[in-house]
Protein backbone atom coordinates (compact mmCIF):
# COMPACT_ATOMS: atom_id res chain seq x y z
CA UNK A 1 0.00 0.00 0.00
CA UNK A 2 1.43 3.49 -0.60
CA UNK A 3 1.45 5.95 2.25
CA UNK A 4 1.61 9.71 2.02
CA UNK A 5 4.57 11.14 3.93
CA UNK A 6 2.55 11.92 7.25
CA UNK A 7 1.32 8.65 6.98
CA UNK A 8 4.92 6.77 6.52
CA UNK A 9 5.75 8.85 9.85
CA UNK A 10 3.27 8.52 11.56
CA UNK A 11 3.50 4.59 11.03
CA UNK A 12 7.45 4.87 11.83
CA UNK A 13 6.88 6.77 15.22
CA UNK A 14 9.03 9.96 13.51
CA UNK A 15 8.01 13.24 12.44
CA UNK A 16 7.59 14.31 8.69
CA UNK A 17 10.88 15.64 8.49
CA UNK A 18 12.91 12.61 9.35
CA UNK A 19 11.25 10.91 6.50
CA UNK A 20 12.26 13.66 4.52
CA UNK A 21 15.77 13.39 5.70
CA UNK A 22 15.27 9.52 5.45
CA UNK A 23 14.56 10.00 1.48
CA UNK A 24 17.05 12.34 0.88
CA UNK A 25 19.41 9.87 2.60
CA UNK A 26 18.22 7.42 0.36
CA UNK A 27 18.03 5.31 3.85
CA UNK A 28 14.05 5.09 2.56
CA UNK A 29 12.84 4.53 -1.25
CA UNK A 30 9.96 6.63 -2.09
CA UNK A 31 8.53 8.06 -5.41
CA UNK A 32 7.43 11.66 -5.69
CA UNK A 33 4.07 12.10 -7.85
CA UNK A 34 3.47 15.93 -8.34
CA UNK A 35 4.20 17.70 -5.01
CA UNK A 36 3.48 14.41 -3.03
CA UNK A 37 5.98 11.68 -1.91
CA UNK A 38 4.72 8.22 -1.79
CA UNK A 39 6.29 5.15 -0.08
CA UNK A 40 5.72 1.92 -0.59
CA UNK A 41 4.60 0.26 3.31
CA UNK A 42 6.68 -2.89 2.38
CA UNK A 43 9.66 -0.67 2.53
CA UNK A 44 8.87 1.11 5.71
CA UNK A 45 12.43 0.13 8.17
CA UNK A 46 10.37 -0.72 10.99
CA UNK A 47 12.59 -1.47 14.59
CA UNK A 48 12.06 -4.69 16.25
CA UNK A 49 9.46 -3.32 18.58
CA UNK A 50 7.32 -1.56 15.35
CA UNK A 51 7.49 -5.29 13.41
CA UNK A 52 6.05 -7.02 16.46
CA UNK A 53 3.02 -4.32 16.24
CA UNK A 54 2.54 -4.52 12.64
CA UNK A 55 2.84 -8.40 12.81
CA UNK A 56 -0.05 -8.10 15.49
CA UNK A 57 -2.13 -6.22 13.87
CA UNK A 58 -1.83 -8.17 10.60
CA UNK A 59 -2.82 -11.15 12.70
CA UNK A 60 -5.70 -9.51 14.53
CA UNK A 61 -6.83 -8.38 11.36
CA UNK A 62 -6.58 -11.60 9.52
CA UNK A 63 -8.39 -12.88 12.32
CA UNK A 64 -11.02 -10.84 12.28
CA UNK A 65 -11.51 -11.93 8.28
CA UNK A 66 -11.68 -15.32 9.60
CA UNK A 67 -14.59 -14.46 12.02
CA UNK A 68 -16.48 -13.21 9.79
CA UNK A 69 -16.54 -16.36 7.78
CA UNK A 70 -18.79 -19.37 8.49
CA UNK A 71 -17.49 -22.33 10.46
CA UNK A 72 -19.12 -25.87 10.27
CA UNK A 73 -20.77 -27.10 13.17
CA UNK A 74 -17.82 -29.15 14.15
CA UNK A 75 -15.49 -25.50 14.32
CA UNK A 76 -13.16 -26.10 11.30
CA UNK A 77 -13.59 -23.09 8.88
CA UNK A 78 -14.73 -24.72 5.41
CA UNK A 79 -13.36 -22.72 3.27
CA UNK A 80 -10.73 -19.56 3.89
CA UNK A 81 -11.82 -16.06 1.97
CA UNK A 82 -14.86 -17.10 0.36
CA UNK A 83 -17.68 -14.66 -0.14
CA UNK A 84 -19.95 -17.74 -0.17
CA UNK A 85 -19.00 -18.07 3.40
CA UNK A 86 -20.06 -14.89 4.26
CA UNK A 87 -23.31 -14.59 6.17
CA UNK A 88 -24.02 -11.29 4.66
CA UNK A 89 -23.39 -12.48 1.16
CA UNK A 90 -25.86 -15.15 1.92
CA UNK A 91 -28.77 -12.79 3.18
CA UNK A 92 -28.08 -10.73 0.29
CA UNK A 93 -27.94 -13.65 -2.38
CA UNK A 94 -31.71 -14.98 -0.73
CA UNK A 95 -33.07 -11.49 -0.95
CA UNK A 96 -31.66 -10.75 -4.72
CA UNK A 97 -33.11 -13.69 -5.71
CA UNK A 98 -36.89 -13.41 -3.99
CA UNK A 99 -36.59 -9.79 -5.23
CA UNK A 100 -35.68 -10.78 -8.51
CA UNK A 101 -38.26 -13.78 -8.90
CA UNK A 102 -41.39 -11.93 -7.69
CA UNK A 103 -40.90 -8.63 -8.46
CA UNK A 104 -38.97 -8.90 -11.76
CA UNK A 105 -35.44 -8.58 -13.41
CA UNK A 106 -36.05 -4.54 -13.83
CA UNK A 107 -36.98 -4.00 -10.33
CA UNK A 108 -34.84 -1.07 -8.83
CA UNK A 109 -34.71 -3.14 -5.36
CA UNK A 110 -33.58 -6.19 -7.23
CA UNK A 111 -30.67 -3.75 -9.03
CA UNK A 112 -29.43 -2.33 -5.76
CA UNK A 113 -29.44 -6.15 -3.85
CA UNK A 114 -27.43 -6.87 -7.11
CA UNK A 115 -24.77 -3.64 -6.22
CA UNK A 116 -24.57 -5.21 -2.70
CA UNK A 117 -23.83 -8.59 -3.23
CA UNK A 118 -20.71 -7.17 -5.58
CA UNK A 119 -20.07 -4.93 -3.06
CA UNK A 120 -19.57 -7.83 -0.48
CA UNK A 121 -17.80 -9.63 -3.39
CA UNK A 122 -15.11 -7.29 -3.92
CA UNK A 123 -15.00 -6.52 -0.05
CA UNK A 124 -14.24 -9.85 0.90
CA UNK A 125 -11.48 -10.53 -2.03
CA UNK A 126 -9.89 -6.60 -1.08
CA UNK A 127 -6.40 -7.59 0.90
CA UNK A 128 -6.36 -3.63 1.87
CA UNK A 129 -8.32 -3.01 5.07
CA UNK A 130 -9.58 0.40 4.46
CA UNK A 131 -10.52 -0.90 1.30
CA UNK A 132 -12.75 -3.49 2.92
CA UNK A 133 -13.66 -0.92 4.94
CA UNK A 134 -15.08 1.21 1.77
CA UNK A 135 -16.58 -2.04 0.06
CA UNK A 136 -18.78 -3.28 3.00
CA UNK A 137 -20.32 0.66 3.30
CA UNK A 138 -20.86 0.44 -0.12
CA UNK A 139 -22.78 -2.88 0.08
CA UNK A 140 -24.77 -1.29 2.97
CA UNK A 141 -25.71 2.20 1.25
CA UNK A 142 -27.12 -0.14 -1.73
CA UNK A 143 -28.77 -2.85 0.88
CA UNK A 144 -30.42 0.92 2.09
CA UNK A 145 -31.36 1.50 -1.67
CA UNK A 146 -33.03 -1.94 -1.93
CA UNK A 147 -34.63 -0.79 1.31
CA UNK A 148 -36.57 2.28 0.16
CA UNK A 149 -37.13 0.93 -2.95
CA UNK A 150 -39.09 -1.96 -1.38
CA UNK A 151 -41.00 0.22 1.29
CA UNK A 152 -42.50 2.71 -1.19
CA UNK A 153 -43.41 -0.65 -3.74
CA UNK A 154 -47.05 -1.72 -3.45
CA UNK A 155 -46.75 -4.99 -3.46
CA UNK A 156 -47.64 -8.00 -0.67
CA UNK A 157 -43.95 -9.30 -0.47
CA UNK A 158 -42.55 -5.54 -0.23
CA UNK A 159 -42.44 -5.18 3.45
CA UNK A 160 -41.27 -9.07 3.82
CA UNK A 161 -37.75 -8.00 1.87
CA UNK A 162 -38.11 -4.82 3.68
CA UNK A 163 -37.94 -6.59 7.03
CA UNK A 164 -35.38 -9.17 5.79
CA UNK A 165 -33.11 -6.55 4.98
CA UNK A 166 -33.15 -4.36 8.80
CA UNK A 167 -33.39 -7.51 10.53
CA UNK A 168 -30.70 -9.95 8.86
CA UNK A 169 -29.11 -8.40 6.53
CA UNK A 170 -27.86 -4.79 8.06
CA UNK A 171 -26.87 -6.05 11.29
CA UNK A 172 -24.49 -8.65 9.09
CA UNK A 173 -22.75 -6.26 7.18
CA UNK A 174 -22.37 -4.06 10.33
CA UNK A 175 -20.96 -7.14 12.00
CA UNK A 176 -18.06 -6.82 9.25
CA UNK A 177 -17.57 -3.30 9.26
CA UNK A 178 -17.57 -3.62 13.60
CA UNK A 179 -14.50 -6.54 13.10
CA UNK A 180 -12.68 -4.47 10.65
CA UNK A 181 -12.78 -1.06 12.91
CA UNK A 182 -11.81 -3.31 15.93
CA UNK A 183 -8.98 -5.18 13.88
CA UNK A 184 -7.95 -1.38 13.35
CA UNK A 185 -7.68 -0.31 16.86
CA UNK A 186 -4.22 -0.15 18.56
CA UNK A 187 -3.76 -2.80 21.55
CA UNK A 188 -4.52 -1.86 24.90
CA UNK A 189 -1.59 -2.23 27.49
CA UNK A 190 -1.80 -2.98 31.26
CA UNK A 191 -0.25 -0.33 32.63
CA UNK A 192 1.15 -2.11 35.80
Amino acid sequence: MLLTLGQAAAKLGKTRRQVQYMIRGERLRAEKVGNRWLIDEADLPYSGSQQKVQARKQRKFRAAIEDALDVDPKGNQTTRYSVLDMKAFQISQEIFKQVHESLGKDEQAAASMWQCLLELSLGCHRFDQHEKIIAYGNARDHASEALCHLIFRDHDRSSTYAHRIEQDLMPAIAGLLRRLDNARKPMKRNAF
